[in-house]
């Protein structure tokens, strides 16, 4: 996969003027709005709780304040003003290195928008790139012989093995997608949908033994299905990650359960009031030179995200639901939920622009995806870091003072200097 970006330049620390929806009617005229630094960081201790960062605003970043990707791979960062979402109560690391770091791995599963947003995090928290990630994958022509033995291995049957092999076949190559990491600390594995009955133990030893040795209470997975929901017509989807889950809840009393964490679904700007992928919005959008644009304001996001049967809350109940189905809990030690829409709604310019060469040969405005180096995959690395760090922290220190393990629901530690 490709990613292309948007050469410009701005004096250092200049701050950017960008298009904000005001609240009004669609039709209404924009109002400019400035992202100035933070002035409160400095007064702040590092994120422990995930449900902290969900309300926050964006604040600028100076030249050198942050961890910057390399010349090489400027040219996907889109933006050319660098900045960072800063939650209202506590802050988010700027360089991987400000929390503690603890062996295991991180896997990611879910669609294409995942895809970029582990390559984000390989880079963030390994400065692990393309070259050193495809060094050891599962591609379409070797998928099914190296998944078979490994499941034969484990003792699955031959129908549960075929059912497994078909529904990742399916599910993991689409789009020049495949199974990457095997060999490194961060790892994709590629689908789109959650496994289907029939399916869901195969697939998850397959995740589980991705690699030399398998996933364990050292690891974490960072998990979403959400953007293709909108194809389960016959609602499938719920019964799927709830038999998802309750496999996991398996592992968790078997002792061998890596951390889970959900990552909220992303939401994507097809124009005023479309926060999410329709037909109509998305030929609309491909007529305009203005690309993708902001979908709404803070009273739009806002009541966006109570509209139930509507996403984010769709995709965010189907997940607690399988949670709940599975009698297991979002207790922010062994399964944690990272809440980044409300935070990535504001930066409709971060998606990834056309280049010319793409606009002429007639490609398409994707406003589903964000700059791989952008300023929201920086928000999404910082957060996933810290809820990592704090998970784990949490679970040492739940360990040696079990009495005392409820106080850290309070945030009463702090991760990082």
């Amino acid at each position: 996969m490709k990613f292309f970006g948007l050469f410009l330049l701005l004096p250092c620390g200049e701050a950017l003027r960008l298009k904000v929806w005001d609240d009004k009617p669609k039709g209404a005229s924009y109002s400019d709005k400035e992202i100035l630094p933070s002035t409160a960081r400095h007064l702040k201790s590092f994120c422990t709780q995930a449900k902290d960062m969900e309300k926050g605003s964006w604040v600028s970043l100076k030249e050198g304040e942050f961890q910057e990707a390399a010349a090489s791979q400027t040219s996907q960062k889109c933006n050319p003003q660098q900045m960072m979402w800063e939650p209202n109560t506590c802050k988010l690391p700027y360089h991987a290195d400000e929390t503690p770091k603890t062996p295991g791995r991180v896997v990611f599963i879910g669609d294409s928008i995942t895809d970029v947003s582990a390559r984000s995090f390989a880079w963030f928290y390994e400065k692990l790139w393309s070259k050193d990630l495809n060094k050891c994958t599962y591609t379409k022509d070797n998928a099914a012989r190296k998944i078979g033995l490994q499941l034969r291995k484990s003792g699955f049957k031959e129908s549960e093995i075929a059912s497994a092999a078909r529904y990742i076949d399916q599910q993991g190559f689409r789009k020049n997608h495949h199974w990457w990491g095997c060999n490194t600390s961060v790892a994709y594995v590629p689908t789109d949908t959650p496994p289907p009955k029939g399916s869901v133990c195969g697939f998850m030893s397959a995740v589980k033994n991705f690699g030399s040795e398998p996933l364990g209470p050292q690891d974490v997975i960072v998990l979403n299905w959400g953007a293709w929901e909108k194809e389960d017509k016959q609602g499938f989807w719920q019964e799927s990650m709830n038999m998802m889950m309750k496999e996991y809840a398996n592992w968790d009393k078997a002792g061998t359960a890596p951390k889970l964490i959900w990552r909220e679904m992303s939401p994507m700007h097809w124009g005023a009031g479309s926060f999410n992928f329709n037909k109509k919005d998305f030929e609309d959008t491909q007529t305009t030179a203005a690309g993708c644009s902001p979908a709404g304001g803070p009273n739009q996001m806002a009541a966006q995200m109570k509209k139930k049967g509507e996403f984010p809350l769709s995709n965010t109940d189907m997940f607690r639901h399988a949670v709940r189905a599975a009698k297991l809990k979002v207790d922010g030690t062994q399964i944690d939920f990272l809440p980044v829409w409300r935070g990535s709604a504001e930066r409709y310019e971060d998606h990834q622009p056309l280049s010319k060469y793409q606009k002429e040969h007639k490609a398409t405005i994707d406003c589903t995806h964000f700059c791989v180096h952008g300023n929201v995959h920086r928000f999404w690395n910082s957060a996933i870091v810290s809820i990592i760090s704090s998970m784990k922290e949490r679970d040492a220190l739940s360990a040696l003072e079990p009495k005392n393990a409820s106080s850290l629901s309070e945030g009463t530690f702090r991760i990082g200097a």
